[in-house]
């Protein structure tokens, strides 16, 4: 195949859904979603769990961004939508990922023989092996 087609191939799907649906395919990703809610009720809800794991309160996040806290709480609930820059500045300030909290996909967490962390270390050789019984 010649490279210019290639090339166009590749630009072409990394702006189509099958592109997407192509990169799902190579990372393992988990998917929050299908809930009977709005995606500003599941935005909300995604960043109330996110910041109850890193132990952030809202008052916390209102400061950061200089917010008052019941205007951020009123989001934060779902009564009021939050807007898109609003979200990006949350995260930006708790490293949460902007990614999971919009969309609901986020990379699955590595597992392994070992469990969570996959046993990705070698296993350590004794010091002092012993001979082998033949």
């Amino acid at each position: 195949m010649d490279h210019a087609l290639i090339y166009w191939l590749l630009v072409h799907l990394a702006f189509t859904r099958s592109a997407r649906k192509l990169l799902l395919m190579t990372t393992l990703m988990v998917i929050d979603g299908d809930r009977d809610e709005t995606r500003s009720e599941a935005v909300a809800r995604r960043l109330r769990s996110e910041l109850a794991q890193r132990r952030i309160s809202v008052s916390e996040v209102a400061r950061r961004i200089g917010m008052t806290q019941g205007a951020l709480s009123r989001r934060m609930t779902g009564h009021v939508e939050f807007g898109i820059d609003l979200i990006g500045q949350i995260c930006d300030e708790t490293g949460i990922s902007f990614m999971y909290v919009t969309t609901g996909l986020k990379k699955a967490p590595p597992t392994g023989p070992d469990g969570p962390t996959g046993g990705d270390e070698c296993a350590r050789r004794d010091s002092n092996p012993k001979p082998s019984d033949p």
